[in-house]
């Protein structure tokens, strides 16, 4: 990648970027419309796991939030990536499952991914060439690549939360309410692809409390500015779940299979489960009940309301069996937990967990060197505590190495930062360098 950077670069770096941006697109878009159709088959990546399609072109019929007309609105799949797919399919025309919009679309978006990089990366390491090294990484990651042309959340998702730790960083820096705005917002929209980082503001706001630029009644500001935000954007649909079930439950209903799931996962090989779902996945369609009792089309809101709480219900009563069956054998949790942390890099099919293990780990292993060697340098804690949250919540529930990507922008600018930090220590291409405060 060194000489790569080089040869991008050259001795002017101010059309590197472009080129970088250029690369990212044409490898995204020669992915997605030369090798994926030929092997996405094989590789049990064609269709869609989760709905969101479905949904989107139900949502588009008039049928609201479900899997299908008739059913119980949906209370399982994030709405954030499905009013992508709406707003998408409402504007080109609708597909299914992995058509020529999202085949040009998500790359498009994970090519603006590395622009977000390069500035994040210029902002908190003041470097560069450390910046167009991480970006020019995203270009090449592959793991990224795979998923621009599937129907799944994870380029939107990754980009909305790289633009969350970007005006992150610049609240810190600058203390500007604009960014606080920003860095709420952006939160927000990442929560409502992927549920899982509900839980995730108090790591953000605690440093924008104590560590953000301004007095004791600025930080405040900011951080109460952050939150309005947060809440504004996810009010409505945590309104819509209590309406439905009477509960108030973060985003969707799938914490308590999700823990349920993961106390029975084995690593002693590679994840079969997502091969055997796609195998059997018009075979479960035709013969499984879907789940909520969603058997037959609601006679009325009544009998729709009631479906639903039992349908909460199920899910909270897993909560409670997967904390008694931690209870019950509190040792083995805690070595399942580390396991599932080092896991969290690599798992995956039999057909490209080596693959993932060859492209995770040199970037994992550069990433904790640059941690060690750049600390006292650079404020890396927003990073750490990012990358920190994500291992930790996954070793809660399920692991698996496409989970690892959203944090994956932050792992490789740490990991160029120990490759380019010290070359750039030496020579300095931005002027008013700062260390970190």
């Amino acid at each position: 990648m060194v000489f790569l950077l080089r040869t991008l670069i050259g001795n002017d770096t101010s059309g590197a970027l472009r080129r970088i941006v250029a690369l990212a697109l044409v490898l995204r878009l020669a992915w997605s419309f030369l090798l994926f159709p030929a092997v996405g088959e094989s590789l049990h990546w064609k269709g869609v796991d989760d709905g969101y399609d479905e949904i989107a072109r139900n949502l588009l019929d008039g049928n609201g939030f479900v899997g299908r007309p008739g059913q119980t609105p949906n209370l399982l799949t994030p709405p954030g990536y499905v009013f992508f797919l709406y707003l998408l399919y409402g504007a080109t025309g609708r597909e299914v499952n992995e058509g020529v919009r999202i085949r040009l679309v998500q790359p498009l978006l994970d090519a603006v991914c590395c622009v977000l990089i390069f500035l994040l990366g210029r902002r908190l390491f003041r470097r560069r060439r450390v910046a167009l090294a991480g970006a020019l990484a995203w270009a090449l990651y592959p793991q990224i690549i795979v998923y621009n042309a599937r129907v799944a959340p994870e380029v939107l998702f990754t980009l909305l939360l790289t633009a969350m730790v970007l005006f992150w960083i610049a609240v810190l820096e600058e203390g500007r309410m604009r960014d606080a705005l920003l860095m709420g917002a952006f939160f927000a929209l990442a929560a409502l692809v992927k549920e899982k980082i509900v839980f995730l503001p108090p790591l953000l706001l605690a440093p924008v409390l104590f560590r953000a630029k301004g007095n004791v009644r600025r930080r405040v500001t900011l951080a109460a500015a952050a939150t309005a935000a947060m809440v504004l954007l996810l009010a409505p649909w945590l309104i819509r779940g209590y309406r439905l079930t009477g509960l108030v439950y973060p985003i969707t209903l799938r914490s308590g299979r999700a823990l349920d799931q993961g106390l029975d996962e084995s690593f002693s090989g590679a994840d079969t489960m997502a091969v055997h779902f796609f195998r059997e996945k018009e075979k479960a369609r035709r013969d499984s009940v879907p789940p909520h009792g969603v058997g037959g089309a609601p006679h009325d809101r009544a009998e729709e309301a009631e479906r639903a709480f039992r349908g909460a219900e199920r899910e909270r009563d897993l909560i409670g069996a997967s904390l008694e069956r931690i209870a019950a054998d509190p040792l083995a949790f805690v070595r399942a937990f580390f396991v599932k942390a080092a896991a969290f890099w690599y798992f995956g099919q039999p057909k490209v967990i080596a693959g993932n293990i060859a492209v995770q780990i040199p970037i994992l292993l550069l990433a904790v060197a640059g941690y060690w060697k750049r600390w006292r340098r650079y404020d890396l804690l927003p990073f750490l505590l990012l990358s920190g949250y994500f291992i930790f919540i996954h070793a809660l529930t399920i692991v698996r190495m496409r989970y690892s990507i959203p944090i994956m922008p932050e792992t490789i600018l740490v990991a160029a930062a120990f490759l380019f930090g010290r070359m750039e220590e030496e020579e300095s291409d931005l002027p008013g360098e700062t260390t970190r405060r």
